[in-house]
């Protein structure tokens, strides 16, 4: 298999204004050297997904995950423009928008939640999908989980979304922009390699890795970065509600949970289990409301065909009525009971190492929440996931082989000699390609 089929993607990332948390830029070098993205690699973490929310990918024949009248929706990793898919190192936000698109057309959906653990990505398409979530605020429930980063890219989402649940463990923020620039000039040089751009036009090679950027260049480049923080900055501020002010003043800080909730950043610290709880809450009393305003419509309708007849038809509107109202009551009540009932396995102890058990007795089952919990402590605890390495190219190998390395140890009598970047680059490069 190609270990840099995802190279492409990466490489946008360079000069160019980006929405990335700098701290954890090198999980894009995972990107680059993972398996190529497909749909089956989509399905996988949607299947994933569902296993957390109780619910199996597909199972109901729509194209995302849905589980107790809730659309889930996987938001991981790097997020990509012009990108159809999601899998675990990186999402696109066509991905998101289709999935998004098609669950807020679907009368089977109630809520729509978003699973959300990312540490930014492009600026080319995230603003316009967060003002196109942001407009459908309003038409169904809608949360995102953070589960446990919400940086940069990812916290412009989130703001979209509305209610924002953060784990105790999340990290949030990284309001800010960043660009990138390298330049392999001094490191050419040593290799006795020299680059020579024929061109027209003066801008024609502004940036070029092979040149160290000129001022002017830096300049430009610098207004170009303001210009997306400028709009950064108001979105959230739009979304969230806060000052300008108040969002630049966090100068593109990563906050933790609790600290990001005392600033306004986020609604609530949660565990996913209580988040989702909370949210299956709202969406269940954003519907018994719905029902309410149909039965008052339907009681008025009837109330006005039935005005000036007869004392038969005005008995039997009232008869109509009454049975409605009864009804709406009774499926209020029983809503109510269900949702209780759902809230309390899922949230109580013993559903903690039992996850999927739990959410199986939850959504799949009639069992009272007493003999839930006896059925989970009577069980066994899940077994701890280990965590997969992603496939690592030559060049990423060479990188992590690099890691942490100041030193020399080829010093002229033996002695460790310091390493310049330049060194540290052109050694990476030969063990990556093989040439001297």
């Amino acid at each position: 298999m190609d270990s840099t089929t995802n190279l492409h993607q990466v490489q946008r990332f360079s000069r160019a204004p980006s929405l990335v948390s700098a701290a954890h830029a090198q999980e894009l070098v995972a990107l680059a050297s993972a398996p190529p993205r497909s749909a089956d690699a989509t399905l996988a973490v949607e299947r994933t997904c569902a296993a957390i929310y109780g619910s199996d990918a597909h199972a109901s024949g729509k194209p995302f995950v849905f589980a107790g009248g809730v659309a889930v929706i996987p938001v991981y990793g790097a997020l990509l423009h012009r990108d159809p898919w999601c899998d675990r190192w990186a999402t696109g936000y066509d991905y998101i928008a289709s999935r998004f698109g098609a669950a807020l057309g679907d009368p089977d959906v109630k809520g729509i939640l978003f699973d959300l653990n990312s540490y930014g990505g492009h600026v080319a398409g995230n603003f316009e999908l967060c003002d196109m979530i942001y407009a459908a605020r309003g038409k169904k429930p809608m949360a995102a989980v953070v589960d446990s980063r919400a940086l940069s890219g990812g916290y412009s989402l989130a703001t979209a979304i509305g209610k924002i649940y953060a784990t105790p463990s999340a990290d949030i923020g990284s309001i800010g922009v960043v660009m990138l620039h390298m330049s392999y000039e001094k490191m050419l040089e040593e290799a006795g390699v020299k680059a020579t751009f024929v061109f027209a036009g003066k801008h024609k090679v502004d940036g070029n890795p092979y040149e160290e950027l000129p001022e002017d260049v830096r300049k430009a480049f610098q207004v170009s970065v303001e210009r997306s923080y400028d709009k950064f900055v108001a979105l959230v501020s739009r979304n969230r509600g806060l000052d300008t002010d108040a969002v630049r003043a966090t100068e593109a800080r990563v906050y933790d949970a609790e600290e990001a909730l005392s600033v306004g950043l986020i609604d609530a610290v949660e565990s996913p289990r209580a988040a989702y709880a909370a949210f299956l809450t709202e969406v269940n009393k954003t519907s018994t409301q719905t029902t309410q305003e149909a039965k008052k419509m339907s009681n008025d309708n009837t109330a006005v065909s039935t005005a000036g007849g007869n004392g038969e038809g005005d008995e039997a509107a009232r008869l109509a009525a009454a049975r409605n109202e009864a009804k709406a009551e009774g499926m209020k009540e029983g809503q109510k009971a269900a949702q209780e009932r759902i809230s309390a396995i899922l949230s109580c102890e013993e559903a903690s190492k039992r996850s999927k058990l739990a959410n199986h007795l939850a959504f799949n089952t009639t069992m009272s929440a007493e003999d839930a919990k006896a059925a989970l402590a009577a069980s066994a605890e899940d077994a701890p996931v280990a965590a997969a390495t992603p496939a690592v190219g030559a060049l990423a190998q060479a990188m992590e082989g690099d890691a942490g390395k100041t030193v020399g140890a080829d010093g002229d009598g033996g002695e460790p000699k310091q390493m310049t970047a330049a060194d540290r680059i052109a050694q990476n490069f030969k063990k990556a390609t093989g040439q001297k």
